[in-house]
């Protein structure tokens, strides 16, 4: 069934993020972990992130971490900044967002930190294609793969669910989809432009 809403993932979609890349390890050393830390930090940081995720505040986070990992880093010093700095453009995505966009309607459904998405726009990483629904986990409370955003993504889409697509990087982010009759596409995020030209291909036959 051709879909008349499309979804897209932003990290690892849109713009590369940190996802199969070395720039978690990279973050890490600039901002003093030392490597004895380092498999503390990940477990912290892999249950911290949900809440991140989920409207927590990055920044507020910076006592604490200086704290816990004996850390120096100085007031006004910004985590969030330290990650967008760190994304890139996906220069090979805006064939296929401008095909989508002219086939369909198209949305951001996206795994986000407070304030990350409005500066991920404002450095240009996200190419100027019209958005007609942005769905931020840390604007609406709950994030991927909750089935919370899922219902909330296909309330706001107002189509039958079956005519709605969605595309991530991640697989265990289409499994609720999958339950609720989305169609959904798989993007490698190990290789943009194979991926990019694959996505271009799939939304030619649709």
């Amino acid at each position: 069934m051709k879909p008349s809403f499309i979804f897209f993932d932003v990290g690892g979609v849109v713009i590369k993020d940190f996802s199969a890349t070395a720039k978690m390890a990279e973050l890490k050393v600039a901002i003093g972990i030392k490597p004895e830390m380092s498999q503390k930090f990940d477990e912290y940081w892999k249950t911290t992130e949900l809440s991140i995720c989920s409207g927590l505040e990055i920044d507020s986070l910076i006592p604490n971490l200086n704290r816990t990992f004996d850390l120096q880093l100085p007031a006004g010093f910004s985590l969030l900044e330290e990650y967008i700095v760190r994304f890139d453009k996906n220069e090979f995505i805006l064939d296929s967002l401008s095909l989508t966009r002219s086939k369909s309607k198209i949305g951001l459904l996206t795994n986000m930190y407070p304030r990350m998405l409005q500066e991920i726009k404002l450095s240009g990483l996200i190419p100027e294609v019209s958005f007609d629904l942005e769905i931020d986990s840390s604007l609406v409370g709950f994030s991927k793969p909750k089935p919370e955003i899922y219902a909330l993504a296909q309330k706001l889409a107002n189509v039958p669910s079956q005519e709605i697509l969605f595309i991530d990087n991640s697989p265990a982010n289409l499994v609720e989809p999958a339950k609720l009759n989305w169609q959904t596409h798989l993007f490698d995020s190990t290789d943009y432009k194979k991926s990019s030209q694959e996505l271009l291909a799939y939304i030619q036959q649709i």
